[in-house]
């Protein structure tokens, strides 16, 4: 499979502007609201990014609304049982972000996700179907 190929559908990822955030960063409007952060030195309450562990294995970058909403997922998503429960309190909190920034990320126009994520998605999978 090519490098520029979505890993679970194979659809051409493209290449997007992204906040640290793994889930939501692609957004137009998430990467809208940093940038106008940026430029006017975080004076606002401003969306925060933190770091956190999750499955004891993985360090991912969250925004706050993404962390809090972690739980939304099917639990079957990340590879775990239907009766696990997943949410806010798996996430192992290490770090927060000082003056985030913006970067850049291939993204699935099919799965919705950029390839962080994605790859993510596929590392929970295979460790926690072991």
């Amino acid at each position: 499979m090519k490098p520029e190929q979505c890993p679970i559908c194979s659809n051409e990822l493209e290449l997007k502007e992204a906040t640290p955030c793994i889930e939501c960063g692609v957004l137009e409007d998430q990467v809208t609201l940093l940038k106008q952060n940026i430029e006017e030195g975080f004076k606002h309450d401003s969306v925060e990014f933190k770091e956190y562990r999750i499955f004891e294995k993985f360090e991912i970058t969250l925004c706050d609304f993404c962390a809090i909403d972690i739980g939304s997922f099917d639990p079957e998503y990340f590879g775990l049982a239907k009766s696990k429960r997943l949410g806010y309190e798996r996430l192992q909190f290490l770090k927060s972000l000082n003056n985030p920034g913006l970067g850049k990320d291939k993204y699935c126009s099919v799965c919705k996700q950029r390839l962080s994520f994605i790859n993510f998605v596929l590392g929970a999978r295979n460790e926690n179907a072991s």
